[in-house]
């Protein structure tokens, strides 16, 4: 199967257990992309770029690793082929997010997992210094008085998605995913009025700084991830597209 990623850094993608022309059935593959996106459930409340009445984030990245979505069949015995995106990377969530580009088996898919990791043996030559030695990087302004904050993290996690009921399809005629981390579930809960302040008047959130956000963070950060049809293929999460998830 010929295999395609599109980002900062041409990596690989392999396909277990599947054809180099089609699948097992005969059905051709699908080419389609998976696209790494922040999205907001509540712009009024935490926004991306402006608007939010709480935060307005302006950049954001995660450190992935070892991403798969996992065939239907045999799911739960953990024996299910998998399309399996080789490496870790840093992936940025706002501008521009971060795509990978892969033949879709058009058979059913039942979960997606990953992890959350730190920076270990991952190219940092286009994402923002502030990551080295971190896995999670936000950037915004805090609404009520435009006080800017960069929040980083250390949290490592195994994430697994899972399909809401039936299994679900990359539709031929839309063919694109999206993963996408809600900024509502990652900063609404974080008291930013709280926070101690640098000299000059910005906020340090991470292990040394306003450590008490940090954890209210942490705690939230896994629960932010969502997996979605790109029915328009925008590369970003709509309203209507956030309604119905396919895995969480």
């Amino acid at each position: 199967m010929n295999v395609r990623w599109t980002y900062l850094v041409a990596s690989s993608l392999v396909l277990l257990g599947s054809s180099c022309t089609g699948t097992e059935g005969g059905n051709p593959a699908v080419p389609a992309h998976l696209a790494l996106s922040a999205y907001s459930t509540d712009a009024t409340r935490v926004s991306l770029g402006e608007g939010g009445s709480h935060a307005a984030v302006t950049d954001a990245w995660a450190v992935v690793r070892d991403l798969k979505l996992e065939r239907a069949d045999r799911c739960d015995e953990g024996t299910a082929e998998k399309v399996v995106f080789d490496g870790a990377f840093a992936a940025r969530l706002t501008t521009d997010p971060a795509v990978r580009e892969f033949d879709a088996d058009p058979q059913p898919y039942c979960r997606l997992t990953m992890k959350i990791d730190d920076t270990t043996d991952v190219d940092l030559r286009d994402a923002p210094a502030e990551l080295s030695l971190h896995s999670v990087l936000v950037r915004g302004t805090r609404s009520t008085d435009g006080a800017p904050f960069l929040l980083r993290s250390r949290q490592k996690l195994d994430i697994e998605l899972r399909s809401r009921g039936d299994a679900f399809v990359v539709d031929p005629d839309a063919p694109s995913l999206l993963l996408g981390f809600d900024l509502v579930t990652w900063l609404g809960m974080l008291d930013l009025e709280s926070a101690d302040l640098e000299p000059d008047g910005s906020l340090l959130i991470d292990a040394d700084h306003n450590r008490d956000l940090l954890d209210v963070f942490d705690d939230q950060l896994v629960l932010a991830l969502r997996l979605f049809h790109d029915r328009d293929g925008d590369r970003s999460v709509s309203d209507e597209e956030a309604s119905t998830p396919l895995a969480e």
